[in-house]
């Protein structure tokens, strides 16, 4: 895992796929676009061609063809693997209070412990379900939406001009 110093970045590395998740609205500010909301991005990005060439994709080719729709259960898996502490979670649990520290759960991934992992998991899931406003939930309900939107527009690749600059040789 690794995340930024000012907390605006997440990233999960995984042995064929990097899990990555900001703000892309303060990458838009920096750049200076006048931008008046935050903008998640949640992105998967292979490293290794294995688990695509499972779902039919050995060029950009394959993905234009299969289309958005195709990657779907992927993007929503992966975004509900996601551990992801809703701080609108109203609960007297006394796990709260680790459960919404983040050094909690680095603890957990240290000790090596995936069975305690995900047992704890667990129940910080069945506490948001329950006493939360289910924010996770609510982006994945937005996720589906965005693919279906994009589904129905098609995928649609800009072509991409490179332009060489001569530079004289030096020896």
């Amino acid at each position: 895992r690794i995340n930024s110093d000012e907390g605006k970045y997440k990233q999960c590395e995984h042995s064929q796929y990097i899990i990555k998740l900001y703000n892309k609205a303060l990458h838009y500010k920096s750049k200076g676009f006048d931008i008046d909301a935050e903008i998640l991005r949640f992105e998967i990005k292979y490293t290794k061609m294995e688990r695509l060439n499972k779902l039919g994709i050995y060029s950009l080719n394959d993905i234009a063809k299969l289309g958005f729709k195709h990657f779907e259960n992927e993007i929503i898996t992966e975004w509900e693997n996601v551990l992801y502490f809703d701080t609108s979670i109203e609960s007297n649990s006394t796990r709260i209070m680790n459960y919404k520290n983040p050094l909690y759960w680095v603890k957990l991934i240290e000790n090596k412990s995936k069975s305690n992992y995900n047992k704890h998991k667990k129940i910080l899931k069945e506490l948001t379900l329950k006493n939360s406003e289910n924010i996770q939930n609510k982006i994945t309900e937005i996720m589906i939406n965005k693919i279906d939107f994009l589904s129905q527009r098609g995928a649609h690749f800009d072509t991409l001009n490179i332009k060489s600059i001569h530079t004289p040789h030096h020896e």
